[in-house]
Formats: C-alpha cells, sequence, structure tokens
C-alpha cells in the first residue's frame, strides 16, 4: 500500500466510484467531475460520508469547477470510451 498523499486531487470521468473508493483515502479533497448526472447522484449517496469530495458535472471539454493551480493530482482511468457522439465531435 502506498503511503503518499496529496492534498487535491481531481478525478474525471468518475463513473460510480470504482477509482473513487480509493483515491479519496489519499487527499485532503477530492474533486470528482463527470459528464452523468445519474454517476454524480449515486457517488454522493454511497460516499455520502466523505465530506471533502465535491461533485461537478461538466460538459466533458472543460473544468470550469476547477482553480487553475490547486490540484496536485490528475486521475482519470477508462472513461473515454464512455464519451457520448456529441462530446467526441466536438472536441
Amino acid at each position: 500500500m502506498c503511503c503518499m498523499s496529496a492534498r487535491c486531487i481531481l478525478e474525471v470521468g468518475f463513473g460510480f466510484g470504482r477509482w473513487t473508493h480509493f483515491l479519496k483515502d489519499f487527499c485532503d479533497r477530492l474533486i470528482v467531475v463527470d459528464l452523468s448526472k445519474k454517476c454524480i447522484r449515486a457517488c454522493q449517496h454511497r460516499f455520502r460520508h466523505c465530506a471533502h469530495i465535491s461533485y461537478h458535472i461538466n460538459d466533458g471539454q472543460s473544468l470550469d469547477a476547477v482553480v487553475d493551480g490547486t490540484v496536485d493530482f490528475i486521475f482519470s482511468f477508462d472513461s473515454l470510451v464512455h464519451l457520448e457522439v456529441d462530446v467526441i465531435e466536438r472536441i
């Protein structure tokens, strides 16, 4: 098990929290961003005891909810395969 931690982690495309479950224990603040309101609601319930997690829905192209220079580590895993066609066409 790794003993390293970060002040702030950003997870992009967190889905139903498969990796959020692990990341939450390695930071003071976890920002999670996803396109899906369904995923946000599910994770808000799943991690309701974690006050240090903030949830944001976005358009798949921007990270307006994240202030520049505030994130120590960015994580995304297996999220691009789930992008909607209209989001891919805008990129």
